[in-house]
């Protein structure tokens, strides 16, 4: 009867349901890999001057049209289309990524300017300092780059941080 048939509505809803639960957490795990590697990809990257300029637009305004970039540039500014090129060079970089609007796109920066600047910090660290970021700051003391207090507060902030 009607019991009989509810049952089995609820019972194949039911299966549908976990059938898309299961299909948008495999979905939603594929993107945050990819926006992973993307991430990694991107942060081996080395920025022009020119695309740090509209990095940093991006970092200050999130996301925008090629139009909206241009407002933010100071004059003389350079073309549309300069900037579009830069902007698919941030693109093919994996430091932006573009939806569609209508008949144009929308840029959304995938990297933050934190994560960018400790990559840069990291990579000079590497090159130049066999990797000791202790010889970093003694660097700092010695040329008087950083005082003593400072250097106190440096070590409270990481001792509170490992509490």
């Amino acid at each position: 009867g009607i019991k009989g048939q509810l049952r089995k509505f609820l019972a194949n809803l039911l299966k549908y349901l976990g059938d898309l639960f299961f299909i948008t957490i495999f979905a939603l795990e594929e993107t945050r890999t990819n926006t992973c590697l993307i991430k990694q990809s991107a942060m081996k990257q080395r920025l022009t001057a020119k695309e740090e300029e509209i990095m940093s637009i991006f970092w200050e305004h999130g996301e925008m049209l090629i139009r909206d970039i241009l407002n933010y540039i100071p004059e003389p500014r350079p073309s549309y289309n300069t900037v579009a090129t830069q902007v698919k060079f941030l693109e093919d970089k994996g430091f932006v990524v573009r939806k569609p609007i209508a008949n144009t796109f929308i840029y959304t920066p995938v990297i933050s300017e934190k994560e960018y600047s400790g990559a840069a910090i990291s990579t000079v660290v590497k090159q130049y300092y066999n990797n000791s970021y202790t010889s970093v700051v003694s660097q700092f003391v010695e040329e008087e780059k950083m005082d003593l207090d400072e250097l106190k507060a440096l070590i409270a902030e990481i001792e509170k941080r490992r509490k």
